[in-house]
C-alpha cells in the first residue's frame, strides 16, 4: 500500500519497502524526451566527427595521389 508524502503530491511511500516514490508522470515523460533528445544529439555529433574523419582521410589520399605523379 501506498501513502502520500506530506507536502508534496508527487511522492508516495510505499507501506512495505519503505520508498519514496515519484509518481509524477509528466515528469517522468519529460525526462524521457529529454533523454531521447540528448540521445539523438550524441548521435549526431559522433555521425558529424565520423564524416570528419574520413573527409580528412580522403583529402590524405588526393594529396598522396598528386605527389606521386
Amino acid at each position: 500500500m501506498r501513502y502520500s508524502v506530506e507536502n508534496y503530491t508527487q511522492y508516495q511511500k510505499d507501506s512495505d519497502s519503505k520508498a519514496i516514490l515519484n509518481v509524477d508522470k509528466n515528469a517522468l515523460e519529460a525526462y524521457k524526451a529529454q533523454r531521447t533528445a540528448i540521445k539523438k544529439a550524441v548521435s549526431s555529433n559522433n555521425e558529424i566527427e565520423n564524416l570528419r574523419e574520413e573527409l580528412n582521410e580522403i583529402k590524405a589520399m588526393l594529396h598522396h595521389l598528386i605527389n606521386n605523379k
